[in-house]
């Protein structure tokens, strides 16, 4: 199959993928107010999701081997899809119903999340290893576009059918792309195996993957903490429930433009001085989303300036995060091209995503409860900040030496050693 059809399939997949996730999160909330969940609880049915893609990233990486990573990558988007059909029914249902097809629904999409992440990081980093930093960008692009394209079409659905007919729709359309990226990826690639004894654990206990995955888990609690209390905040400051995924989109739009700026970096350029740049711009995000009752007024428009700064924030933060453990673990740690490594840092990488995004929301909701949403803003921009100063102190955003100086070194030494 030419690798063109290949990667646009699996764009294309990850477009609706990240619609579905969106599409949801401006509306559910007060969906499940009306039904009488309270707070807490809507903050763990959203924890649910990154909870069930937790644990299943910890025992795909021998199946990947066994059936293949398409295989893997179609269960995914029938799994999405089901889990789209669950929740169009959550509106129709009692209390005790609602929560329990709420949690099924959430399980269904973590686990249907984790098998695609996985699957399409682990294909692309892998059959493209010359363009790893922007295979993982163009993803993150597609991503962002597809959680733009999430809350905007949720809307406009949402003045048409309702909710429930906007998750049908999606569901329909998850399932009908199925035969075709089957048709656009087509079988798996053989596997290129080392003599390397590849340990998912070991290769995240390296000092400065570890850094990154921090970064990763970072950029994944911001995500987890807007959805969980963001559109109730909305609400109390004057917006209508259906214009809720407009304001939405400014967050994910921010996302989007914020990926294509570090696509268009040089490969070697200092990704963790953009990560480092990213989490700094993230606390001024913080401190403009709540907003700070104590250096700003509660105006919507600093509103919408907090969540265009955390969206573009995220991008810094995330997308060089993964192209640069795959540079460490192969210049500063010794490993060999093997699809192994790729598969254990694609499941490391969707680790710390669920970590993120399973402590968000409840730290969300929790704080909300306790303090309200602007003074909550305000306590986490001062954990971001110390986050910000740590990974300043101890990673090489400072005194970072280029890729392309190590691949130079490493060429000529190989052709030293053969003179020899």
């Amino acid at each position: 199959m030419p690798d063109c059809l290949r990667k646009t399939g699996i764009f294309i997949g990850a477009l609706f993928v990240y619609a579905s996730f969106t599409m949801v999160s401006p509306f559910y909330s007060k969906i499940a107010k009306d039904l009488g969940i309270e707070t807490w609880l809507i903050g763990l049915v959203y924890s649910s999701c990154p909870a069930a893609s937790l644990l299943t990233s910890f025992i795909l990486q021998p199946f990947m081997q066994k059936f293949g990573r398409t295989k893997i990558l179609l269960i995914a988007m029938f799994l999405q899809s089901l889990n789209m059909l669950i929740m169009s029914l959550v509106p129709f249902s009692n209390f005790g119903i609602a929560i329990f097809l709420s949690f099924l629904s959430r399980i269904t999409a973590g686990c249907g999340s984790a098998l695609f992440i996985i699957s399409s990081y682990s294909i692309l980093t892998s059959d493209y290893p010359e363009e790893i930093s922007k295979m993982v960008a163009l993803v993150e692009i597609v991503s962002g576009l597809g959680l733009i394209m999430g809350p905007i079409f949720g809307s406009a659905m949402y003045l048409i059918g309702g909710f429930t007919i906007a998750c049908l729709i999606i569901s329909v359309i998850l399932a009908l792309y199925i035969p075709f990226l089957y048709y656009c990826v087509g079988p798996s690639r053989p596997y290129i195996l080392s003599n390397d004894h590849i340990s998912m654990q070991k290769v995240a206990m390296k000092s400065k993957i570890l850094l990154d995955i921090g970064m990763q888990l970072l950029a994944m609690f911001m995500i987890g903490y807007i959805v969980a209390t963001t559109q109730l905040h909305l609400l109390k400051n004057g917006i209508e429930e259906q214009n809720s995924g407009y304001w939405f989109s400014i967050n994910t739009m921010s996302y989007f433009s914020s990926s294509f700026i570090v696509s268009l970096f040089p490969q070697g350029a200092n990704k963790p001085r953009q990560m480092l740049f990213g989490n700094f711009f993230m606390v001024l995000g913080l401190l403009f989303i709540g907003p700070c009752p104590f250096i700003l007024p509660q105006e919507l428009t600093y509103i919408g300036l907090g969540l265009s700064f955390i969206g573009l924030a995220s991008g810094f933060v995330y997308v060089p995060s993964m192209p640069h453990m795959l540079e460490v673990a192969k210049y500063d740690y010794g490993y060999e091209n093997d699809h192994r490594l790729n598969d254990a840092i694609s499941g490391i990488t969707n680790i710390s995503l669920c970590v993120g995004e399973i402590l968000g929301p409840i730290v969300a909701a929790l704080l909300d409860m306790l303090v309200g949403y602007p003074m909550a803003a305000t306590i986490v921009a001062g954990v971001v900040l110390g986050h910000a100063i740590m990974y300043m102190l101890l990673s090489d955003a400072l005194i970072y030496k280029l890729v392309k100086v190590k691949i130079v070194s490493e060429k000529l030494s190989s052709e030293l050693t053969l003179i020899q």
